[in-house]
């Protein structure tokens, strides 16, 4: 298997490329590997933040999890959030070939 200088697979860096990864909340917002959107700039400033990143304890190293494994580790995520007092909104990513439940 080939692997590129961020040690991720080509086909698995290209699957992450086309996935869509989306905020949940009051206003939603699809997010796309190394695409920006017009509206990131807008809600970095009515949080007072000038960077923000879309992470997910699922799938660990792209190592395929069950979805009891990956809730648990969607709930520890969380846990750990609201104890640091971080501001984050939920979220999920889905590729386009791929139609996922919700994970709450």
């Amino acid at each position: 298997m080939e692997v590129s200088d961020t040690g991720i697979a080509p086909r698995t860096a290209q699957a992450y490329r086309e996935t869509h990864y989306r905020t949940e909340g009051d206003e939603p917002v699809t997010l796309r590997v190394e695409i920006r959107p017009p509206t990131l700039a807008r809600i970095h400033k009515e949080h007072d933040v000038t960077c923000s990143a879309f992470i997910t304890p699922c799938n660990r190293f792209s190592q395929l999890l069950s979805n009891d494994e990956n809730h648990a580790r969607c709930l520890a995520l969380t846990h750990e959030l609201d104890k640091g007092r971080y501001s984050y909104l939920d979220g999920v990513g889905q590729h386009a070939t791929v139609r996922l439940a919700s994970v709450s």
